[in-house]
């Protein structure tokens, strides 16, 4: 795991976060389309915080990264992996990772 990050659930905001009904990443998660979250790994607050790197059941091994402090979600687009991403974020290189922004699923007609 990278310095100043883990994978403990409650490091990565707990229940507060990540549970299914009140969990402010989750329940993004669920408003953009993506189901629900599984958390990864997430920034510990005292090395910066206010990211996390997640799976969706919808859409299983594709990558997301909520930024709590933006209130957004970005799908990583590269790396695809997440011991790449790991090994990128390790090395001080986080800047690196390609991500598109997920946004509100078009209303259907």
């Amino acid at each position: 795991m990278p310095t100043g990050w883990s994978d403990k659930y409650e490091d990565m905001g707990g229940d507060y976060s990540w549970d299914d009904r009140y969990g402010s990443g989750a329940v993004l998660a669920v408003e953009l389309g993506l189901g629900k979250a599984k958390p990864l790994m997430a920034r510990l607050d005292n090395y910066g915080g206010g990211q996390a790197i997640f799976e969706s059941e919808a859409k299983p091994g594709q990558l997301y990264m909520w930024q709590s402090e933006v209130g957004e979600i970005d799908r990583i687009v590269s790396p695809t992996s997440l011991a790449e991403v790991k090994n990128l974020i390790a090395a001080g290189k986080i800047s690196t990772i390609q991500l598109e922004t997920v946004t509100l699923p078009s209303p259907q007609e």
